[in-house]
This record gives structure tokens, C-alpha cells and sequence, in this order.
């Protein structure tokens, strides 16, 4: 398997336990099968933010050997130093700031990004995506900001 059968710059794929089979985190744009896996080049799922699992330190310079499953403790990596990956749960890259990107956002996910306050009664989604993207709007904080 090589970076030219899987984009890793456009797809994040789950990370897959060896031992529990848990699919708690996912690849992120800079990950590659070029050099060791670490932390930067993972990211927790968002379907497990309210988890409050224990952060992976965000230092490139942790091997990935030492990460554990939150779940079951397990080592996250097969002997070859490699993470076991998903390749059929391709989950496509939405940039930031962009109309895909918003669209899988809730209306007040949207807000908080832009620092637009509360939505008024009647606004709809669609309506405050196309005054970020007609404003060019960048994220000033909240979430992902």
C-alpha cells in the first residue's frame, strides 16, 4: 500500500484498534506512510469529543507506538510501527470556510464560528452561509477557529 492508492490529503481514514477494533480516531491531511505515524497526524473522532478522553500530545516527536486506545489500552499499532487503517471509510476533507464545509455545520455552530452572536428567529442556515461566503468571512474563534 502507497500514498498514490489512498489520498491522505483529500480522505481521512478511521484508525482501526488492534485490539478492540474501536474506530475512535481518524487520519488528518498531513498523515503518510512515508514516516512514522505521531499524534499531529491523527485526530480524535467527532462523534467522541464529549468523551473527554485524554488528549494526544501534540508533539511530532511521540512515537505512535506509545499511543493507547482510549477504549480497551491497547497499543494502536500492528509491529511494523504502523497504524491499521479503514481504507473503505474514506471520509472526505471539507476545507474550512468553504459552502461544504458550513453545510455540515449547525446554524449555530456557524454562528459561533464567524462571531455572528445568536441567530434571529426565522434566519435560516442557508441564507447565513451565503453571507459568509458573499463576505468572504474567515473564522474569528469558537468552533474550529
Amino acid at each position: 500500500m502507497s500514498d498514490e492508492e489512498f489520498d491522505f490529503q483529500k480522505y481521512h481514514y478511521d484508525v482501526i484498534c488492534k485490539n478492540c477494533r474501536g474506530h475512535f480516531y481518524r487520519t488528518k491531511e498531513n498523515f503518510t506512510l512515508d514516516r512514522p505515524t505521531n499524534p499531529l497526524m491523527i485526530e480524535l473522532k467527532k462523534t467522541y469529543d464529549s468523551y473527554q478522553w485524554q488528549e494526544l500530545p501534540p508533539d511530532e516527536t511521540v512515537h505512535f507506538e506509545a499511543l493507547e486506545c482510549p477504549e480497551c489500552g491497547a497499543p494502536f499499532v500492528l509491529e511494523t510501527g504502523r497504524p491499521i487503517l479503514d481504507l473503505d471509510s474514506a471520509d472526505r476533507i471539507l476545507k474550512p470556510d468553504t459552502r461544504e464545509f458550513l453545510e455540515n455545520l449547525t446554524i449555530f455552530e456557524v454562528f459561533g464560528r464567524y462571531g455572528l452572536g445568536h441567530p434571529a428567529k426565522g434566519e435560516t442556515k442557508a441564507a447565513i452561509i451565503d453571507y459568509v461566503i458573499a463576505n468572504n468571512l474567515k473564522a474569528c474563534g469558537g468552533l474550529n477557529g
